[in-house]
């Protein structure tokens, strides 16, 4: 029996953060057993803020390797680079043909990123439409999505009907996938704020190549408060943020944590939670480091993920076309 499909991917704009592990490849992990995952570098959408070529180019080898060494098999699961699929921007094209300029205008992350600059671009605004055709063109059935993308997954369901409905059954309606819990890993210097790999805080975020004396002083470093209890309270975002990442390192119940802890200062608390931290990231990390230095390798995954990324995404163009009057 053929599996059901997963789409998602990661945009190449910065350092590789635990942000990645648990807000998105742990979410995909919990799947993979289920679907084909076609997990995509997306680079293209990277152009919606300022990228400096050479880092850009390894942020994408970068995001690969960490694939590979996360578990994802490239011979059973789909590895590929948004820009070397031509038919990521050509679907793109007929869909912003097929979507009003006030849903796009409506899209909070557009409201937001917009505002903090006098000169968003284009892409900003269009950035959806790039992104539902990421989703429709390998039949997608399932889509993993944090709170902040769900607006987005929504015009894309929205698209797709409205494109079926014009001309009969082209796209599949991608369903969302939502973590209850770790799905937003918080900064560990602004706990309101989602850990981001862009940035400037360097103390912020953990990176996945960081080393384990910088882990360590990053997680003693991380907000709390002055009240020095282990408990998790939604008043409290800087010390619910590191028990939430207590929980996903350990498994642990929140009361368990909480009771471990009730006469403890928040010192020892951190200490282990850097070792628990430590400990998960050093096999990942061995093995990133062994796949990003294996050149030869590395490129052979993208080249054969990217040839059958490519094919996929023709049948859904090719049926796109035929229903639509393109074909020739």
């Amino acid at each position: 029996m053929m599996k059901k499909t997963l789409m998602s991917g990661i945009t190449p704009s910065g350092k590789l953060t635990i942000g990645h592990l648990f807000g998105c490849i742990q979410s995909w992990q919990a799947l993979a057993s289920e679907y084909q995952c076609f997990l995509g570098v997306m680079n293209l959408h990277a152009l919606t803020v300022q990228t400096d070529p050479k880092q850009l180019h390894d942020n994408v080898l970068d995001a690969i390797a960490l694939y590979v060494a996360s578990g994802f098999n490239p011979e059973e699961h789909c590895l590929f680079v948004q820009s070397e699929i031509p038919q990521h921007t050509q679907l793109a094209w007929f869909l912003s043909c097929h979507t009003s300029i006030g849903q796009l205008f409506r899209m909070t992350q557009f409201k937001d990123k917009s505002h903090q600059s006098d000169e968003a671009n284009t892409g900003l605004l269009t950035y959806p439409i790039l992104m539902a055709a990421d989703i429709l063109l390998y039949g997608t059935d399932c889509v993993p999505v944090g709170d902040d993308q769900k607006q987005h997954l929504e015009l894309t369901r929205d698209i797709a009907a409205r494109i079926n409905h014009h001309f009969g059954a082209v796209f599949t309606l991608p369903e969302p996938y939502i973590r209850k819990r770790g799905a937003r890993i918080m900064s560990l210097q602004d706990p309101d704020k989602k850990m981001s790999k862009s940035d400037p805080n360097h103390n912020s975020y953990i990176g996945l190549t960081d080393q384990d004396s910088i882990i360590k002083k990053k997680i003693m470093k991380a907000v709390t408060d002055s009240q020095a209890s282990v408990v998790s309270d939604s008043s409290r975002p800087g010390i619910r943020n590191l028990i939430d990442l207590y929980q996903l390192l350990s498994h642990d119940s929140i009361d368990a944590i909480e009771r471990r802890y009730q006469h403890s200062s928040y010192k020892p608390f951190k200490e282990d939670l850097a070792d628990l931290l430590i400990n998960f990231l050093s096999p990942i990390r061995e093995k990133f480091h062994a796949i990003r230095d294996d050149h030869t390798e590395l490129t052979r995954i993208i080249t054969s993920g990217n040839e059958y990324a490519q094919a996929r995404a023709q049948t859904t163009l090719d049926r796109l076309k035929d229903k639509t009057g393109f074909a020739l």
